[in-house]
């Protein structure tokens, strides 16, 4: 701008001195002029033109080119006359440049107090800064000395401004394993290299914390006066660390000890896996990790199967998944491997962490333990079918014997006489007792009892049950009593037949085990859910008896074991009973339990929930016959197919007594022969026979008459479960079990006929 302004100043002169007009203005005209005073009148000024020679002729102008007005002076002038424009030149000139310096100055010197105004404000704004910052900020000189701390510093390291000024070098907030590093690093920082280390910083009180230090250089005018920096606590940080540090080495010790395999599986690449997972393999750690995936222990298709089954388990909420997987060893063995795993991030990328456990072992003992139960069920079933022809050996004379005692004792007989068949008949019904316990037990093991669920009357059935055995009690004379706490109601729905079964057996337990005194049996109903009638029924059976020690109430509920077992044990029994009546309890959700005292007497409890029947128990209301004088019933027609000729004469000699008379016949081909020859009302089908038996006999009659009415009675000694279901589903209409009595064969004819 200056040199503008001089260069425009110059020209001026110039042309004021060479200019086409030019006019003659004297020295102090001129300096009035450029101070800016007013100049004289035009009419002061010649109009005559006057041109000095020399000058013409310097600048080779000719007099003949000058106007005509013109005079040309040839005298000479004084040396500020004849320089008087050159003077006024450089006049103007000196002037500019003064005038120049003095706006440059200016201009200097408002920059420069700018600049320092920014300066203050900046150094203002660190200040604040560094005072408000929730780190440490510092000023070391060039000694180590500080020079200044922010007030969060002082207050974390605990000291005051006093402090300060009684002098504080860097190396007494270093602790003393840190103080050499602090020396060297310091000497680093003031050759001009930043420094950022990590150092444990001493407080006032002697206590110490980890931070980092960041420093740099003070440098002025080229010189290097001391340091600036800032202090971290990293305290949180390192607590963190240590925290993360803690975990990842329990679970490296974990997975280092566990026994299961531990995997983490990245880009179907091994990123992890512990020695258990590598020697399922077969394979050490380090021939693992970053070299094998899961495609080198499966084949193609179980990948398949994972791939599909770990797609459905991630769809899932939980995003885990598990499976059983074949795998292949480093020697080529196939392990048994039940894989669990679940979606993580691992370096910041997703992966896949999990377990393995080798099942292989496992799977023999599961394929050993499913050949042994394939085993046990089959010497079961080999059980089941022998006691089912053991039942049925034993019963066929069973039947015979206690067929002919009860019709032997229906004839005039000798009091001697009759004492016999008495005892044979009373021997009969105990080992007939005894076959029944052994097969109720067996089909119990087996699990193939089923429960009825019928309207049954609670009280006539304990009284019932209580008929049973009053003879028994009253030949010790014992008083037999029972006794209803409370409601009970009319009609419970349950199996009658079960639930006096287990009756039967406390009360003969009660009548065995007791010389003197009572039998009381008491009943109450607990309300379960009343809004739904559901009662809890209680059942128990108190005795006078000889009771049972402590130490031996825990045995009387297993199979087979008494309290007493000795060899020349005073009281019989095989032991079935109790055992029987645990397991028919708890079938209808119910429990029994023992109270007893050593010759104090016994109280047996058992409880079952029932509900209350809205229909009336059914009551049998069948017509009497008289045994001894039968009415004729020649107008039924009966035919009875039974092979063996004891049973079959016995059955005959039955009907008569009943008032039947019956055709015979000893196989199932037999009796199909006998009905293309004649109607029959009803047969009496024994089921195991030669040739054809009562099963395939009864199923064929069904397929060839279906419609005709005839009823047919399963007689069979099979007495296990599920043979009345297997007569029932041929086609048969009801079941007798051998041996059979007398008056059980006539309430079977009379629900035959009753509606013919």
């Amino acid at each position: 701008m200056l040199c503008l302004l001089i260069s425009m100043t110059f020209v001026a002169t110039t042309f004021a001195a060479e200019g086409s007009q030019p006019q003659i203005l004297n020295t102090s005209s001129s300096v009035r002029a450029l101070n800016g005073d007013e100049l004289p009148a035009a009419q002061n000024i010649s109009t005559t033109l006057k041109f000095d020679q020399e000058q013409l002729d310097s600048f080779g102008i000719s007099g003949r080119s000058l106007l005509q007005e013109s005079e040309i002076i040839n005298t000479p002038s004084s040396i500020f006359e004849a320089n008087d424009n050159l003077i006024l030149a450089l006049a103007t000139m000196l002037i500019s440049i003064v005038l120049g310096l003095v706006i440059i100055s200016a201009l200097n010197i408002r920059q420069r107090s700018r600049t320092e105004r920014d300066l203050k404000e900046s150094e203002q704004k660190y200040r604040e800064l560094s005072l408000q910052l929730p780190q440490t900020t510092f000023e070391l000189d060039a000694y180590g000395n500080l020079i200044f701390i922010n007030q969060f510093g002082r207050h974390s390291l605990g000291y005051n401004k006093d402090d300060l000024k009684a002098g504080l070098n860097i190396l007494q907030i270093m602790a003393d394993e840190d103080r050499e590093r602090m020396k060297e690093d310091f000497n680093l920082a003031m050759q001009g290299t930043a420094q950022a280390e990590e150092y444990r910083i001493k407080k006032k009180d002697g206590s110490t914390f980890p931070a980092i230090a960041y420093s740099i250089p003070i440098i002025k005018e080229g010189k290097t006066i001391g340091l600036r920096g800032i202090f971290l606590d990293i305290s949180e940080r390192k607590r963190t660390e240590t925290a993360l540090k803690e975990s990842e080495n329990k679970f490296r010790v974990l997975a280092e000890k566990s026994l299961v395999g531990v995997y983490i599986v990245q880009d179907w690449k091994f990123k992890y896996v512990n020695p258990r997972f590598a020697e399922i393999f077969g394979y050490s750690v380090d021939e693992m990790i970053l070299k094998m995936g899961p495609m080198d222990l499966t084949d193609e298709d179980e990948l398949k199967g994972i791939n599909e089954g770990i797609g459905n388990k991630l769809a899932g909420e939980n995003g885990s998944y598990y499976y059983e997987v074949q795998g292949t060893t480093k020697t080529g063995e196939i392990v048994d491997i039940l894989v669990f795993g679940s979606m993580t991030n691992y370096e910041s990328r997703p992966a896949v962490m999990g377990t393995i456990l080798d099942i292989t072992e496992r799977k023999r003992i599961d394929l050993d333990l499913l050949k042994a139960k394939e085993a046990a069920e089959a010497a079961a079933r080999a059980k089941s079918d022998f006691l089912a022809n053991m039942s049925h050996e034993i019963r066929t004379p069973m039947n015979a014997v206690i067929g002919m005692t009860s019709l032997i004792l229906r004839t005039e007989l000798s009091p001697e006489q009759t004492e016999y068949i008495v005892t044979i008949k009373n021997s009969g019904e105990a080992l007939l007792s005894i076959i029944n316990d052994i097969l109720d037990f067996s089909s119990i093991e087996r699990g193939k009892i089923d429960l009825e669920n019928l309207p049954l009357d609670l009280k006539s059935c304990i009284e019932e049950s209580m008929n049973i055995v009053s003879a028994l009690a009253s030949n010790k004379g014992l008083e037999l009593r029972y006794f209803a706490r409370g409601f009970i109601p009319d009609a419970i729905l349950g199996d009658e037949s079960r639930i006096r079964q287990i009756l039967v057996n406390l009360l003969s337990n009660a009548v065995k085990f007791t010389e003197k005194g009572e039998i009381e049996v008491w009943c109450q109903a607990d309300g379960i859910d009343p809004d739904r009638n559901r009662y809890l029924i209680h059942i128990f059976v108190r005795d006078t008896g000889i009771g049972i020690p402590q130490e031996t109430q825990k045995k009387l509920f297993q199979p087979f074991s008494q309290a007493d077992a000795s060899t020349s044990r005073k009281y019989g029994g095989n032991g079935l009973g109790l055992a029987i009546s645990k397991r028919l309890v708890e079938l209808m959700g119910g429990r029994i339990w023992v109270e007893s005292i050593a010759n104090m007497g016994s109280t047996f409890h058992f409880t079952f929930p029932a509900e209350v029947s809205a229909l009336p128990a059914k009551k049998a209301s069948l017509t009497p016959t008289e045994l001894d004088h039968p009415r004729p019933n020649r107008e039924r027609s009966i035919l009875l197919a039974e092979d063996n000729m004891v049973n079959q004469r016995m059955a005959i000699l039955m009907l008569k007594k009943l008032g039947y008379n019956a055709d015979t016949v000893t196989n199932g081909q037999e009796v199909l022969y006998a009905l293309e020859r004649k109607t029959y009302d009803l047969i009496l089908m024994d089921v195991q026979m030669p040739e054809m038996d009562g099963l395939e006999a009864t199923r064929e009659i069904r397929r060839r008459w279906p419609s005709n009415g005839l009823k047919i009675v399963a007689l069979t000694a099979h007495a296990i479960a599920g043979d009345r279901e297997r007569c029932l589903d041929a086609g048969m209409d009801d079941y007798l079990c051998k041996p059979i009595n007398i008056e059980d064969l006539k309430a079977a004819l009379e629900r035959a006929f009753i509606n013919l």
